[in-house]
């Protein structure tokens, strides 16, 4: 991604309360093209909110974290690691994930949509119960009891592909 604009924890925060109180009489609360590396997630409760274009290197979100209805457009997500965290309903669309790891997240009627994980990990997912996996790609990631759908649960080390229909492609190269 391009140089973002480093952003402060008062700032941050800021943003996040003018999102959550949802006025129509003040400016947009844009998070956007923005460096979180130097923030933190002192709340933790972000459901709702809304993050583009920015990036998120080494963080670490677990079960005291909320991020049910996120809606995470185009950042780049590095060296993260999310255990136990709520993201039900969330959007994650256009995004990169690098080197992330994410194990037991919730993810019901999540939509993962032209998102792109590479070198992750990813264990004991549920990903059956209405995730939106199109044009979603995982690039040498290892997958353990992540399941797709009724009949299907990958343990596989590999390239995974949806296409733009949703439909499991493995190893997409061959």
């Amino acid at each position: 991604m391009n140089t973002m604009k480093p952003m402060t924890q008062q700032e941050f925060e800021a943003l996040v309360s003018r999102q959550k109180a949802h006025s129509d009489t003040e400016p947009p609360a844009d998070i956007a093209g923005v460096d979180l590396s130097s923030i933190v997630f002192s709340d933790r409760d972000l459901d709702g909110t809304t993050i583009a274009m920015s990036c998120f290197p080494t963080m670490t979100f677990d079960r005291s974290y909320s991020l049910h209805g996120v809606t995470w457009i185009g950042n780049e997500i590095s060296d993260c690691i999310f255990v136990g965290v709520g993201m039900n309903k969330c959007e994650v669309l256009d995004c990169v994930l690098k080197r992330c790891v994410l194990r037991v997240v919730s993810l019901f009627r999540g939509d993962l949509t032209g998102t792109a994980f590479e070198d992750c990990t990813l264990e004991d997912l549920d990903l059956s119960q209405g995730t939106c996996l199109i044009r979603v790609s995982f690039t040498n990631c290892i997958l353990k009891n992540v399941k797709i759908n009724e009949s299907l649960t990958l343990n596989e080390t590999g390239d995974f592909e949806f296409d733009e229909r949703g439909h499991l492609r493995v190893d997409p190269g061959r």
